[in-house]
């Protein structure tokens, strides 16, 4: 059992959730105590040392996994008030981070259990948690829980190998690399194995709270065409090019269907905008206005967005890179 465990990320979603009626009440604070709360009872469950949570008001970072210190630091975008879109964000991001713990975890064990090659073995011993804490830069007591527990718990020895190759390879671990020029590189960060892995679970979280929590995100092709279905109207082409770019998002949530969406949506709300506004976005409960929202708050470079890394995690993933 891990954080890909589908019990695992429904049982997230539904913790996250019970603050969804008062989110608007919550201090930043608030939400991210249920959030970390949520996940750790996750870890928990996987046999993974829960993390505890910091802020840094300095980082653009909408958070990260500090495995020196083995927190999730929130930045200044999700150190707001409560509100549905930054909860939505929290579930992505904090689950996507705790993947990240799960991983650091899983090569700890993988080290202190003599499964990675010999010049790994020959490069740290193993025989002790202070070896393994020094070899990777992981508190102590982290490098003693995975000493005395090395079951993966589900994850394959072929992906915690392909995380340590990325992060810790003798060679320069291309992680540090990619970190050391992200905005440049920022692709083949995203293509890097450990986070190939987070990002598809933090995606798939916040896919299931926004099938959860309908009146956030993007809405569904059915929902969409049942409420600005007018009768006695008809629906122009370019609103009909709106209803199939929406279709194809909902089938493949990519960002590249994003981004078609959004062009499609804008000049069809522009052109009803100019015409006096749509009949189609009246009243509150209305997909116009919340597809709206959803697209206006994308960035379409992903939940995390470009500027992930800041300060000392950038430079000590970086200098992972130049070790011999």
């Amino acid at each position: 059992m891990n954080l890909k465990t589908p019990a695992f990320m429904s049982q997230y979603v539904s913790e996250c959730l019970t603050i969804v009626s008062n989110i608007n009440s919550l201090s930043s604070g608030a939400m991210q105590t249920t959030l970390v709360d949520a996940v750790n009872h996750r870890l928990l469950a996987a046999g993974v040392p829960v993390v505890t949570k910091h802020e840094n008001a300095t980082s653009q970072a909408n958070a990260e996994f500090d495995f020196q210190n083995w927190r999730i630091t929130f930045g200044a975008p999700l150190m707001v008030p409560g509100s549905l879109d930054a909860l939505r964000l929290g579930v992505n991001t904090v689950y996507h981070e705790a993947r990240h713990c799960e991983q650091w975890f899983r090569m700890a064990q993988g080290l202190a259990a003599g499964k990675f090659n010999k010049n790994v073995q020959n490069r740290i011993d193993v025989s002790s948690a202070a070896n393994i804490a020094a070899g990777m830069w992981i508190p102590q007591e982290i490098a003693q829980k995975a000493k005395a527990n090395t079951d993966y718990s589900g994850n394959s020895d072929r992906e915690v190998n392909a995380w340590w190759d990325s992060i810790y390879a003798a060679s320069g671990g291309i992680r540090g690399k990619k970190l050391g020029h992200i905005n440049e590189r920022y692709n083949a960060y995203r293509n890097l194995p450990e986070e190939v892995d987070a990002w598809y679970l933090g995606d798939a979280v916040e896919a299931e709270f926004d099938s959860k929590c309908p009146k956030t995100g993007c809405p569904s092709y059915a929902y969409w065409k049942k409420k600005t279905s007018l009768s006695f109207s008809w629906r122009s082409s370019a609103l009909k090019e709106v209803d199939k770019a929406l279709d194809a998002y909902n089938k493949s949530k990519s960002a590249p269907n994003r981004s078609i969406l959004k062009a499609k949506f804008d000049k069809w709300y522009d052109l009803k905008e100019q015409q006096g506004g749509s009949a189609r976005a009246k009243g509150l409960d209305n997909p116009v206005l919340q597809l709206k929202a959803f697209l206006d708050q994308y960035n379409d470079e992903g939940a995390q967005g470009k500027k992930l890394f800041h300060g000392d995690q950038s430079e000590l993933l970086a200098a992972l890179a130049k070790r011999k």
